[in-house]
């Protein structure tokens, strides 16, 4: 149509056609496609010009195209080699160097960044150095002074021209006007809009995912931004982990069929608070990169009125030499940089959030609260829940749980039914007594001598023992015992194992 090539994709029971416009596949429209249409028809076929005719010839193109030119995506693999779609050309990104290539249809692109590079088909594109003069420094030097924080954040700035395949979200937490939307803003000046003034970018809401036809605005964006959270009420945790983890969700459009689709766009949150979890899992904590700008309104000084505008219009190459720069980084890491990688005031925030997320999870682990399978280990349940308490008191955790939520996500992760383990005192034959649980390890010693026997049933299961004669009474009343020699199996551990033992028998001492 128009003389442009054309593909189809298939989408369930729905077909989007694309046309090829010299620079990416951008999609048709039935209601700019008909008029078309019918004025092909009027010209060459004026007697069969009908409503009905139109629209036939409409659903016989589409089923055509998509049985004769399926859509296909043959883009180099980004372990290697990333392609941004400019107005200019393709910019192909290695690790060590980016060159500009002419747009190739082949690769089943069907986006492209709002920028002009100048940089011709063959020529290499080198990221130029950043003046600290110039709108792009200032901002930089001022809302994200800190080096190794920046670093992340041109990380996560570079994932949203990548595919999510790393299940990955920032979310960065400053008080307002700490610069982050700005650089929010940024990124949907380089995104763009196609041709129909579309954005290539969205902007959601965490609490209306689960909406019914909510998911429609997130299809075929290549970057999800989220412009604040209310951390106080509850959000979409579950869907959100499915969007993050490029599991296929139903969309559910109001004027088309309901279609699978697979989100591969990088996401970037922004709140003033810090992140509020309350998913038990972990998944929703393990996906988040969590970066606390330092950077306030106050502390930022000279303020720059549409600071992102200045910088696309003026500065657009410092910006996108930036993001590339970012791209190159990853491609050389093998991926981004995360976990025990980030950077120390990072991996101390995050942890503490973890803690006040899941108070009750880093409690069991931090105090190493353990399931004994001695039956005279025994606890009160107030000794237990003053436990935790103090733990959170001492940690500094904000939010420790109450009573009745603690014993739920206790005895879960305990993987215990509490009435099956709990037992009262018979007081004075009321047996209202304080309620007290068997087999629940708090203290020390009862700790010990739990994880002593874990790690000789351990080392007997991966065959490290030897077999030694049972030192049986001789005096005792089992004779026949004697008489067989009975063996029985010494566990032998390895020097660090001795080193773990000796730490706990260290605990067994009052």
């Amino acid at each position: 149509m128009d003389g442009m090539p054309l593909t189809a994709e298939s989408r369930g029971r729905n077909t989007v056609v694309r046309a090829w416009n010299g620079t990416y596949w951008q999609e048709m429209f039935e209601e700019t496609a008909k008029p078309k249409i019918q004025k092909w028809l009027e010209q060459f076929e004026e007697n069969s010009c009908t409503p009905y005719v139109v629209s036939s010839s409409w659903t016989t193109l589409v089923n055509k195209v998509l049985e004769e030119r399926p859509w296909k995506s043959n883009k180099p693999n980004e372990d290697h080699t990333v392609v941004l779609p400019f107005k200019d050309g393709y910019l192909h990104i290695t690790a060590q160097k980016a060159w500009m290539e002419e747009p190739n249809p082949n690769y089943g692109i069907k986006h492209c960044a709002n920028v002009v590079l100048g940089v011709k088909p063959g020529q290499d594109f080198v990221p130029p150095t950043i003046p600290s003069d110039s709108v792009f420094g200032g901002y930089l030097s001022t809302s994200l002074f800190d080096l190794e924080k920046r670093a992340v954040v041109q990380q996560h700035c570079a994932m949203s021209f990548l595919r999510n395949k790393f299940q990955l979200c920032g979310w960065w937490v400053s008080p307002g006007g700490g610069g982050k939307g700005a650089m929010v803003k940024m990124l949907h000046h380089v995104h763009g809009k196609d041709n129909m003034g579309r954005a290539n970018y969205g902007a959601i809401n965490l609490t209306k995912l689960d909406g019914d036809h909510y998911l429609e605005m997130i299809v075929d964006k290549t970057f999800l931004s989220v412009a604040e959270v209310d951390v106080t009420k509850p959000w979409c945790e579950d869907t959100w982990k499915m969007l993050i983890a490029s599991d296929a969700v139903d969309v559910n459009p109001k004027n088309d069929k309901l279609f699978s689709y697979t989100c591969d766009a990088f996401q970037i949150i922004m709140s003033n608070q810090e992140p509020r979890i309350r998913d038990e899992s972990g998944g929703v904590m393990r996906r988040l990169q969590v970066v606390q700008w330092d950077s306030s309104l106050e502390r930022r000084g000279t303020i720059i009125y549409d600071i992102d505008k200045v910088v696309f219009e003026q500065e657009p190459l410092l910006l996108v030499g930036w993001l590339v720069e970012g791209i190159q980084k990853i491609l050389r890491n093998g991926g981004p940089v995360r976990d025990k990688a980030l950077p120390e005031a990072i991996r101390r925030y995050t942890q503490r959030l973890t803690k006040d997320n899941d108070s009750v999870e880093a409690w069991i682990q931090d105090c190493q609260i353990v399931r004994s399978r001695d039956p005279n280990v025994k606890v009160s349940k107030r000794e237990i829940f003053e436990h935790y308490e103090a733990y959170c008191h001492e940690n500094c955790i904000d939010r420790p749980r109450g009573a009745s939520v603690f014993w739920k996500i206790f005895a879960r992760k305990l993987n215990v039914n509490i009435d099956d383990i709990s037992e009262r005192p018979n007081i004075k034959g009321g047996g209202k007594g304080p309620s007290i649980l068997r087999t629940i390890a708090i203290r020390d010693p009862d700790i010990a001598r739990e994880m002593m026997a874990r790690l000789a049933e351990q080392a007997i299961r991966d065959g490290r023992f030897k077999e030694e004669p049972a030192n049986d009474d001789p005096f005792g009343l089992d004779t026949e015992a004697r008489m067989e020699g009975r063996l029985i199996k010494v566990p032998v551990f390895s020097d660090m194992e001795h080193s773990e033992l000796q730490q706990w028998r260290s605990k067994l001492a009052p």
